[in-house]
């Protein structure tokens, strides 16, 4: 559900918006928000201290950004004002890498992330959401 989401997305904007998005009323009103499920897989999620079952999520982001200088840019602004102080690039070039760097993140969601995602030990009825 959350990959076919990602794919259908024309921008980064339109992904897991609460008016549109099945995939944001689902996880954050059934799931995230649902007091049983918070120590469950809030928790998991945000403890940066969790090393084992690959880790928190937020634990592995991190380590891709300290130590492997990845970083994730989901508006055109946010990629533009990270360039600012680098030699002028010309627009297409800057483009070019911001698309890049939107492939980059889509690889993530739909890779790295359901990779962590099936290491982790969640409930019986999550484990039974389709990932696909």
């Amino acid at each position: 559900m959350m990959e076919k989401e990602i794919e259908e997305a024309k921008s980064p904007d339109e992904v897991f918006q609460p008016e549109s998005s099945r995939v944001f009323h689902v996880f954050s009103q059934a799931f995230a928000l649902h007091p049983y499920y918070q120590s469950q897989i809030v928790h998991s999620v945000m403890d940066t201290g969790k090393k084992t079952d690959g880790g928190s999520l937020l634990a592995t982001l991190d380590a891709g950004v300290k130590e492997h200088g990845h970083y994730f840019y989901l508006t055109k602004d946010e990629f533009l004002q990270s360039q600012r102080g680098d030699d002028m690039k010309d627009p297409q070039e800057l483009n070019a890498e911001f698309n890049l760097n939107v492939e980059k993140f889509r690889e993530y969601t739909t890779v790295d992330f359901l990779k962590w995602l099936e290491q982790q030990n969640l409930p019986s009825d999550l484990q039974k959401v389709p990932m696909e």
